[in-house]
């Protein structure tokens, strides 16, 4: 429940920054600390809150005596007809009675806190009966019906409640999930196009060591010709020709040294053999965020399969008020 205290505090300044009663009450330092008590900042705000529980649990005052206040204060104090004699209320309406009956404790009238809301004399809708009519008329449903009928279609608009917050949830894994993914397969991409460069790179220094090696191979040649009696190039190559191949020409691969371009080459590759580390570990941790996240959203899909459509004419088959006698 303490979770809900900050959430509840942004979510009170933004509804009532400019509710008159918030605002008296917040500039008071009488009641300031009363406004904010902890004690209603702390109420779940996804939920809806029956008068019963209200009169008995949060306000402590008689439950006739809240209903009167929430007739009077229709328009400001918004409550959901439960049924004929039984209200809901979201957060906010819990929140205006709260800030209602500290203006109240304040010495303020019931009638003067109605002016500075703009409120008109609530109107009953009562029935008006005719005395001499009286004995023909008697209750649907007594007491204990009605509190029966107010519990299963409490219970019914918590089960609607929880479905709706369970279906969000599941909405933003779904969001999330679709945003790692496109990052996973986006860092995928860039890790195989560096490691295909590294690929390219490494044939680039074989290349140029070839040629590396081709070139020391003909200067020996040329050293080899100058050496002979003969002159010419191809003079190495006749009958004559005293020079062994592999002992006086051909270059070993383990003589050759690495040069600038071979250098350069190699910086490159170790530049993006740290990328593609790097790479692996965004990869890794994305996976294991989307494996987290796919069976959470596996358990809302369990949660949300446990309800079904809120259908009140299954609980309340007839509605409540006044028969005639037979």
């Amino acid at each position: 429940m303490a979770g809900f205290i900050e959430y509840n505090r942004d979510f009170i300044q933004r509804e009532l920054e400019n509710d008159g009663l918030y605002s008296s009450l917040l500039l008071d330092p009488a009641y300031h600390e009363r406004l904010l008590d902890e004690h209603i900042l702390s109420l779940d705000p996804n939920i809806l809150y029956s008068t019963t529980v209200l009169s008995e649990e949060i306000f402590k005052i008689p439950n006739s005596t809240l209903r009167g206040y929430i007739i009077q204060l229709s328009g400001y104090v918004e409550a959901l007809e439960a049924t004929a004699r039984k209200k809901a209320l979201p957060y906010i309406s819990v929140f205006k009675l709260h800030m209602v009956l500290l203006t109240l404790k304040k010495g303020e009238s019931l009638a003067t806190i109605k002016v500075r809301l703009g409120l008109k004399e609530a109107k009953t809708t009562k029935k008006e009966v005719p005395k001499e009519e009286e004995g023909k008329y008697k209750q649907k449903y007594n007491d204990e019906t009605l509190d029966l009928i107010f519990k299963q279609v409490f219970g019914q608009l918590q089960k609607y409640q929880t479905r709706m917050n369970a279906q969000e949830r599941w909405l933003e894994s779904q969001n999330e999930i679709g945003h790692l993914r496109s990052k996973l397969a986006e860092n995928e991409n860039a890790r195989d196009s560096k490691l295909k460069e590294i690929e390219n790179i490494k044939s680039q220094i074989t290349i140029n060591r070839l040629y590396r090696k081709l070139d020391l191979q003909t200067m020996a040649i040329v050293q080899k010709n100058s050496e002979e009696k003969g002159s010419g190039f191809f003079s190495l190559f006749s009958k004559k020709s005293t020079v062994d191949f592999e002992k006086d020409i051909r270059v070993d691969e383990k003589d050759l040294k690495t040069d600038y371009i071979e250098s350069k080459l190699e910086e490159n590759i170790k530049q993006y053999t740290i990328e593609v580390e790097h790479l692996n570990e965004d990869i890794e941790a994305l996976s294991n965020e989307i494996n987290e996240k796919e069976n959470k959203l596996r358990s809302e899909i369990k949660q949300l399969e446990q309800f079904t459509p809120l259908e009140l004419d299954d609980i309340v088959p007839e509605p409540v008020g006044l028969v005639e006698e037979e």
